[in-house]
Protein backbone atom coordinates (compact mmCIF):
# COMPACT_ATOMS: atom_id res chain seq x y z
CA UNK A 1 0.00 0.00 0.00
CA UNK A 2 1.33 3.35 -0.73
CA UNK A 3 2.34 6.08 2.04
CA UNK A 4 0.24 9.33 2.17
CA UNK A 5 2.04 12.43 2.20
CA UNK A 6 0.32 15.00 4.20
CA UNK A 7 2.78 17.36 2.17
CA UNK A 8 0.84 16.53 -1.14
CA UNK A 9 -2.70 16.42 0.21
CA UNK A 10 -2.54 20.05 1.90
CA UNK A 11 -0.76 21.32 -1.24
CA UNK A 12 -3.25 19.51 -3.76
CA UNK A 13 -6.42 21.13 -0.97
CA UNK A 14 -4.81 24.61 -1.28
CA UNK A 15 -4.90 24.74 -5.15
CA UNK A 16 -8.44 23.40 -5.49
CA UNK A 17 -9.57 26.16 -3.02
CA UNK A 18 -7.06 28.83 -4.29
CA UNK A 19 -9.23 27.82 -7.57
CA UNK A 20 -12.47 27.66 -6.21
CA UNK A 21 -12.42 31.85 -4.79
CA UNK A 22 -10.59 32.88 -8.00
CA UNK A 23 -13.72 31.38 -9.84
CA UNK A 24 -16.77 32.85 -7.58
CA UNK A 25 -14.58 36.24 -7.82
CA UNK A 26 -13.91 36.69 -11.89
CA UNK A 27 -16.47 38.96 -12.90
CA UNK A 28 -18.45 39.73 -15.53
CA UNK A 29 -17.85 42.77 -17.82
CA UNK A 30 -20.04 45.39 -17.34
CA UNK A 31 -21.55 48.08 -19.51
CA UNK A 32 -22.90 51.42 -19.03
CA UNK A 33 -25.70 52.20 -21.10
CA UNK A 34 -24.92 54.92 -23.44
CA UNK A 35 -26.63 57.90 -25.08
CA UNK A 36 -29.01 56.85 -28.46
CA UNK A 37 -28.45 59.92 -29.94
CA UNK A 38 -25.58 61.80 -28.85
CA UNK A 39 -26.47 65.33 -31.49
CA UNK A 40 -23.36 65.28 -33.32
CA UNK A 41 -23.12 63.04 -36.29
CA UNK A 42 -20.10 62.73 -37.68
CA UNK A 43 -21.13 63.09 -41.13
CA UNK A 44 -23.82 65.95 -42.87
CA UNK A 45 -25.09 65.47 -45.85
CA UNK A 46 -26.64 68.35 -47.38
CA UNK A 47 -29.69 67.90 -50.43
CA UNK A 48 -30.85 71.14 -52.70
CA UNK A 49 -34.18 72.68 -51.56
CA UNK A 50 -34.80 73.02 -54.82
CA UNK A 51 -35.03 68.97 -54.93
CA UNK A 52 -38.44 69.21 -52.76
CA UNK A 53 -39.82 66.95 -50.64
CA UNK A 54 -38.84 63.83 -49.18
CA UNK A 55 -41.23 61.18 -50.83
CA UNK A 56 -39.27 57.90 -49.30
CA UNK A 57 -36.75 55.37 -49.26
CA UNK A 58 -35.70 51.91 -49.78
CA UNK A 59 -32.65 49.44 -50.39
CA UNK A 60 -33.31 49.38 -53.94
CA UNK A 61 -34.12 52.50 -55.05
CA UNK A 62 -32.02 54.99 -52.39
CA UNK A 63 -33.95 57.80 -51.31
CA UNK A 64 -35.93 60.10 -53.58
CA UNK A 65 -37.20 63.90 -53.49
CA UNK A 66 -40.46 65.26 -55.71
CA UNK A 67 -39.63 68.89 -56.53
CA UNK A 68 -42.87 71.16 -57.15
CA UNK A 69 -42.66 70.27 -61.08
CA UNK A 70 -42.48 66.56 -60.38
CA UNK A 71 -39.59 65.90 -60.83
CA UNK A 72 -38.51 62.48 -59.13
CA UNK A 73 -35.19 62.76 -58.34
CA UNK A 74 -33.45 59.34 -56.16
CA UNK A 75 -30.25 59.44 -54.15
CA UNK A 76 -28.06 55.72 -53.61
CA UNK A 77 -25.05 57.45 -51.96
CA UNK A 78 -24.57 60.35 -49.57
CA UNK A 79 -21.55 61.44 -49.22
CA UNK A 80 -20.25 63.69 -46.06
CA UNK A 81 -19.93 67.54 -46.53
CA UNK A 82 -21.82 68.03 -49.98
CA UNK A 83 -24.62 67.67 -51.80
CA UNK A 84 -24.69 63.51 -53.18
CA UNK A 85 -25.19 62.97 -57.39
CA UNK A 86 -28.82 61.87 -58.57
CA UNK A 87 -28.55 58.33 -59.03
CA UNK A 88 -32.00 58.73 -61.10
CA UNK A 89 -33.71 61.47 -62.47
CA UNK A 90 -37.19 61.18 -63.75
CA UNK A 91 -39.03 64.28 -65.54
CA UNK A 92 -42.41 64.61 -66.07
CA UNK A 93 -43.29 66.33 -69.50
CA UNK A 94 -46.72 67.14 -71.11
CA UNK A 95 -46.59 65.27 -74.41
CA UNK A 96 -48.95 65.81 -77.31
CA UNK A 97 -48.83 61.86 -77.76
CA UNK A 98 -52.46 60.92 -76.27
CA UNK A 99 -54.15 63.89 -78.51
CA UNK A 100 -56.36 62.10 -81.32
CA UNK A 101 -57.47 64.10 -84.15
CA UNK A 102 -60.92 64.83 -84.50
CA UNK A 103 -63.58 62.48 -85.66
CA UNK A 104 -61.33 59.60 -84.09
CA UNK A 105 -62.45 57.44 -80.75
CA UNK A 106 -60.08 56.82 -77.92
CA UNK A 107 -60.63 53.52 -75.80
CA UNK A 108 -63.48 52.33 -77.92
CA UNK A 109 -64.17 48.66 -77.79
CA UNK A 110 -62.87 47.38 -80.85
CA UNK A 111 -65.31 46.64 -83.56
CA UNK A 112 -66.24 42.70 -84.19
CA UNK A 113 -67.40 41.14 -87.49
CA UNK A 114 -70.32 38.47 -86.73
CA UNK A 115 -69.14 35.20 -87.99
Amino acid sequence: MKKWYPRVAGAAVLIMALGLVLLIRVKTAKGSPQDIFSGDSGCISYVPEEWGQFIGSSALTGIGFEDKNGTLRFVTSLPCGTAPGVALEVRRTRTKAMTVPSGQQVNAAPTTTGR
